[in-house]
């Protein structure tokens, strides 16, 4: 029996909790994916131990989800909406590369920290931050997340969700208080989306940190969907800075969204684009 087959059949054994199908296709995707040459079915029965007419019934399924390919032989290998995830860390490492420059400069010409948060479900992710020395970190640090309500860059980042998804989304949150200025309810976030969808620009009056306020913009890929949201944090004592805060964001952001633009232009390649409402 193949490493791959020992490897599937004891991750089955001991994970009892996870739905046998769920593991059964995975270790379809992993055996296609690790082949150099497109598999047919009792290729991946043999290497997966699971009877052929099961591998048939995943491997259609996932077929028509894009996860894979069959070829006119009848094999199969991966497909783009796989393609399509790995691209997504691919960007955000460019993502990051691409903005730092401007991150470092904004921050030091509005003195305050600045932000680089990408969505993962209903969490902001905090993937990159710029700040000064000697001043106070309202954020977490890299890698930290909070609840999309809770931020300006997570308001930004669902303003242009399909209705559908934000739907359910707003829904989903557990809307439990921070600060006494969160958001309690999807009504009242529904109207925040709606303003950011009008300004092009979030902000969070002491939602997810009582004395602490934040500006975003949002940061767009080659094909002007948002990826990001770029924020600059402050206390409250300078809201008075507000509308210098909300330009200068503004303006960063569509220098990011702009070299990252020329970047996929210069590297002659595209995001591929799968049917969102598939995984949101």
């Amino acid at each position: 029996m193949s490493q791959i087959s020992n490897n599937k059949t004891d991750q089955s054994e001991q994970k009892t909790g996870d739905s046998r199908l769920l593991v059964r296709a995975v270790s379809v995707i992993e055996a296609v994916s690790s082949s150099t040459a497109p598999l047919g079915v009792h290729d991946i029965s043999r290497l997966t131990d699971i009877h052929p007419t099961t591998v048939l019934r995943i491997s259609r399924t996932l077929c028509n989800y894009g996860w894979l390919i069959k070829d006119e032989d009848g094999k199969y290998r991966i497909g783009m909406s796989l393609y399509s995830i790995g691209c997504r860390y691919s960007q955000a490492d460019d993502l990051k590369e691409v903005a730092y420059g401007a991150m470092e400069k904004l921050s030091k010409q509005v003195k305050q920290p600045v932000n680089l948060m990408i969505r993962q479900n209903t969490q902001s992710i905090l993937l990159q931050q710029i700040h000064q020395q000697n001043i106070y970190n309202t954020l977490g640090s890299v890698g930290s997340s909070l609840p999309l309500y809770l931020t300006a860059c997570g308001k930004v980042m669902m303003s242009e969700l399909p209705d559908i998804i934000l739907k359910d989304m707003l829904q989903s949150f557990s809307y439990e208080p921070y600060t006494p200025n969160s958001i309690i309810s999807p009504d009242r976030l529904l109207e925040q989306i709606k303003e950011v969808r009008k300004n092009g620009y979030a902000i969070d009056d002491q939602e997810a940190m009582w004395g602490a306020f934040c500006v975003a913009a949002p940061i767009r890929d080659e094909s002007g969907q948002i990826i990001a949201g770029l924020s600059i944090t402050s206390v409250v004592s300078y809201i008075r800075f507000k509308d210098e805060y909300i330009q200068a964001v503004k303006d960063y952001a569509g220098l990011i969204t702009d070299k990252l633009k020329q970047l996929y232009k210069e590297r002659g390649y595209l995001i591929s684009k799968v049917d969102k409402s598939r995984y949101e």
